[in-house]
């Protein structure tokens, strides 16, 4: 999301005033606007305010990014045997859902290759990983893609969040 800032000298009867700065959200959280589980608002984010973190937009694939992945994403559905999306909030490995509570038909499956992932990860690395679905380990989130691609296009779908403020990595 653009975040952009607006200044503005005021001038009252030909005098110069003072600067007003005015702080303008512009946007969508792209990873909240992807039809499977889409809501344009959910409980952290009630307002559905665009200036929000989270927000989702009024509809599901409004963003032309969100758009264009779903396009690609069907178009080579066939071909897709799994599918990694990364971001940076912090170290966790994430699978379906995040949109409700219950977990995917293969999360054996998921569980399985998330506990090598964290082994290796806290092994070579020396960093401990949580690993599990996005609704147990971070919180319910509506309309993400790793839900959307688990739900379309292949169980075998990960959201890979690296960093956090002890190693400068975070997304800020």
């Amino acid at each position: 999301m653009a975040m952009s800032t607006l200044i503005l000298r005021i001038v009252c009867g030909g005098r110069i005033g003072s600067l007003l700065r005015i702080e303008i959200a512009l946007g969508v959280d792209i990873n909240r606007n992807f039809m499977y589980g889409f809501m344009p608002y959910t409980k952290f984010d009630k307002e559905n305010v665009p200036c929000s973190e989270t927000y989702a937009s009024r509809k599901a694939l409004s963003t032309k990014e969100a758009e264009a992945l779903n396009f690609l994403l069907f178009k080579y559905r066939s071909k897709i045997k799994y599918y990694i999306d990364y971001h940076t909030y912090g170290n966790l490995w994430t699978y379906a859902y995040g949109s409700h509570i219950w977990p995917p038909k293969n999360n054996r499956q998921l569980r399985r290759y998330t506990d090598v992932v964290e082994r290796s990860f806290t092994d070579t690395l020396g960093v401990q990983w949580t690993t599990g679905p996005v609704f147990n380990t971070i919180y319910e989130c509506h309309g993400i893609v790793v839900d959307h691609v688990h739900y379309y296009i292949t169980p075998i779908a990960f959201t890979v969040e690296v960093g956090n403020d002890d190693d400068e990595f975070y997304s800020s």
